[in-house]
């Protein structure tokens, strides 16, 4: 999982070259004793780390892929959307899901100034 928690964070076949970066892949599968620990390697000489900083995510909206890794963690932690209380669910489909995709991070909410480390988005990203 992290070879792909990784790679779809940082892109690694939304930019450019993605059909290098998949032959390079696919040549860590084949050729290698450790082949997911080589893709995280091969993630790691695109994106330069794997750590995520506030910087990446500042100015940017749910078109991120932060945004479905954020989803991903948010539901993997059980949690519930602010409005409904309702436990957030892969299966949502339709209303369900837009008001879980509207509500998992509610800009009134998350995109306050803050002045205090810990304030802000970052008290509902620990």
């Amino acid at each position: 999982m992290k070879w792909f928690y990784a790679a779809t964070m940082w892109q690694r076949y939304a930019r450019g070259a993605s059909e290098a970066a998949l032959d390079e892949d696919l040549n860590a599968i084949t050729n290698n004793d450790d082949p997911i620990e080589q893709m995280v390697k091969n993630v790691l000489k695109f994106s330069g780390r794997l750590k995520v900083t506030e910087s990446d995510l500042n100015g940017v909206n749910v078109k991120s892929p932060f945004f479905i890794m954020s989803y991903v963690c948010a539901k993997n932690n059980h949690a519930k959307d602010w409005e409904t209380g309702h436990e957030i669910s892969v299966t949502a489909i339709g209303k369900a899901f837009k008001q879980e995709y509207d509500h998992i991070f509610p800009q009134a909410n998350i995109c306050q100034p803050s002045a205090q480390p810990g304030e802000g988005i970052w008290r509902y990203c620990t």
